[in-house]
């Protein structure tokens, strides 16, 4: 699963949060085309089955399944230039966002496996594969609850 991370104004943000804006808009240059890929079919924009947009530069995050890309012309109230065509990512439903936490009872630290799971399972599964935790270590796994 490739996620693509986009940061947003927070007025942006806000408006895809409240469900007011199902799309985002990306002008078409050499960056995003290279970003996001020359043709807009599924098989073909470098295998994105998700994105995640940050509100500004912080940690405040919320993660979308991203249905398609396209070309066209957006919708100006919505950020889109007036007369010009833009990638246009189309989304699809809000994802629920687990997060794991592995705590040392030995060295009192905590680490932080930054990945999205749409599962409990999931999530723990992952980390049991992905870090060798000894049995001085115990998985915490907390669920984002999405409005």
């Amino acid at each position: 699963m490739a996620t693509l991370h986009l940061v947003l104004k927070t007025k942006w943000y806000d408006m895809i949060e409240s469900g007011e804006k199902p799309e985002e808009y990306r002008q078409i240059n050499k960056y995003w085309r290279k970003k996001i890929g020359e043709c807009c079919s599924p098989s073909t924009y470098k295998g994105y089955d998700t994105i995640t947009f940050h509100k500004g530069y912080t940690d405040i995050t919320m993660t979308f399944k991203l249905n398609i890309i396209t070309v066209g012309r957006g919708r100006s109230e919505w950020g889109a230039p007036e007369n010009e065509d833009v990638y246009i990512l189309h989304l699809g439903e809000r994802l629920k966002t687990f997060y794991t936490y592995l705590v040392s009872l030995k060295e009192n630290t905590v680490k932080y496996c930054n990945r999205i799971f749409e599962t409990k399972q999931e999530a723990e599964l992952s980390a049991i594969k992905n870090v060798f935790i000894p049995f001085r270590y115990i998985i915490i796994t907390l669920l984002f609850e999405e409005k």
